[in-house]
């Protein structure tokens, strides 16, 4: 895929769009701070298990990162 082709841009930023919200959900001291909504209510889980989710979710956006095609560089 060529760097000016619009697909790449719009795939990669729905990806972004998708960590935020899946962020929010895990993380609602961070959606207050970033100022999106949130399903969830209350305080962020700061226990392992929620760690472990974050930590799920940034390896899972990262692989599917990795699975774009890269752009057309210099």
């Amino acid at each position: 895929m060529m760097r000016d082709d619009p697909g790449v841009g719009r795939s990669i930023r729905a990806l972004a769009d998708a960590y935020v919200d899946k962020l929010a959900d895990i993380d609602p001291l961070m959606a207050a701070f970033l100022g999106v909504s949130s399903s969830s209510e209350g305080l962020s889980d700061l226990s392992p298990d929620g760690r472990m989710a974050l930590d799920d979710l940034a390896c899972s956006t990262l692989a599917r990162l990795d699975q774009q095609e890269p752009a057309a560089g210099p």
